[in-house]
């Protein structure tokens, strides 16, 4: 990895999971319409539409989030679509939840790694050309 590009002085290659934690969201069962009826924001790809994001089409119960142990998302962090549309970034604008073609990157030391740095290197890189499209 380290003769890929070469680095300004100071700089070190490091693994994305040494310096974020990588989780990925979920989706409530659709077989129980109740867990749809809450107040908690669930975000899916079609809701990542601008920068910053606090609203969404769907909404979720606790009840919803504790039977499928869904991880919360903390406002302020980095989310990535990597499912149908590869790519789409948008940063949490309040506490919510996301379903699994989300990922987020909430970092582990902002001093090591800085979030909008992170959005920026995410939005260079030829994802595409990364993946098989298989």
């Amino acid at each position: 990895m380290s003769d890929l590009y070469e680095l300004p002085n100071g700089w070190k290659w490091r693994k994305l999971d040494n310096l974020t934690e990588v989780n990925l969201g979920k989706t409530p069962t659709r077989s129980n319409a109740e867990f749809f009826l809450g107040d908690k924001v669930w975000l899916s790809i079609r809701d990542l539409k601008s920068d910053y994001i606090s609203l969404s089409n769907e909404m979720i119960t606790d009840k919803a989030i504790d039977d499928s142990n869904i991880k919360i998302v903390k406002s302020g962090t980095l989310m990535m679509s990597f499912k149908l549309t590869l790519g789409k970034t948008a940063f949490a604008d309040c506490d919510l939840y996301t379903n699994e073609a989300i990922a987020s990157f909430p970092i582990k030391d902002e001093k090591q790694l800085n979030k909008y740095f992170l959005n920026y290197a995410l939005n260079i890189i030829d994802l595409e050309k990364e993946v098989d499209n298989a």
